[in-house]
C-alpha cells in the first residue's frame, strides 16, 4: 500500500481588525477589570491587524464602554481608550501602580478607526 504525503505550505494572509474584535469579544468583556490577562495579551495580537472598514459604533459593540475617550487638540481625532491590565486593580500582586491600555484612534468626522496602539500610564 502506497501512502503519497503533501507538504501543505501554510497560507499566510493578515488578519482584520474587525476579524480580530469578532475573535475577543465575548472573553473582552468578561474581563472588564482588566485583571486577568486576557485584555493584555488579547491587546498586542491588535498590533498586526490590518485596519479594515472599521467605525466607532463597532468598537463600542465589540468591546463594550471603553474606560476612556480622548479628545485632543486635534478636533478631528479621538481615542478610545481600553485598559487591559490595570496593576492597582490586582488583588495582593507587587507591582509598580501601572495601567496598560490599547487605543483606536479614529476621524471624528467619519467615525471610521484609523489607527490602533498600546502603551501604559501611571496611576
Amino acid at each position: 500500500m502506497f501512502i503519497g504525503l503533501t507538504n501543505i505550505q501554510a497560507q499566510t494572509r493578515t488578519v482584520t481588525c474587525s476579524e480580530k474584535l469578532n475573535q475577543v469579544s465575548y472573553f473582552w468583556k468578561l474581563d472588564s477589570l482588566g485583571t486577568n490577562g486576557l485584555r493584555y495579551w488579547a491587546s498586542f495580537d491588535f498590533l498586526d491587524v490590518k485596519i479594515d472598514t472599521l467605525y466607532y459604533e463597532d468598537i463600542i459593540t465589540a468591546l463594550g464602554r471603553p474606560n476612556q475617550k480622548w479628545e485632543g487638540f486635534r478636533t478631528d481625532k479621538a481615542t478610545l481608550v481600553y485598559h487591559t491590565l490595570d496593576a492597582a486593580k490586582l488583588p495582593k500582586v507587587d507591582l509598580p501602580y501601572a495601567c496598560y491600555y490599547i487605543a483606536f484612534v479614529f476621524d471624528t468626522l467619519s467615525k471610521r478607526v484609523i489607527s490602533v496602539y498600546t502603551d501604559n500610564m501611571d496611576r
